[in-house]
């Protein structure tokens, strides 16, 4: 059983660091709590005169050439 949960708390620690690399931002029950820009992936985010409208879409680019 103990055995059984560390190896569940790893993968929760490790889906958490890859959803955060992404830009996500969760709660500590696994719920989200926002979207942010993410830092090492490349990425383009919308910007709008209005800023209620600005940064709601994100998107991912390929690493590399593109």
């Amino acid at each position: 059983w103990e055995e059984k949960l560390r190896k569940t708390e790893f993968i929760r620690k490790e889906r958490e660091a890859v959803l955060a690399e992404m830009g996500v931002a969760l709660k500590e029950d696994g719920g989200t709590i926002g979207v942010f820009s993410p830092k090492k992936s490349p990425h383009l985010v919308n910007l709008n005169e209005d800023p209620l409208m600005s940064e709601c879409l994100l998107y991912y680019i390929k690493e590399g050439t593109t």
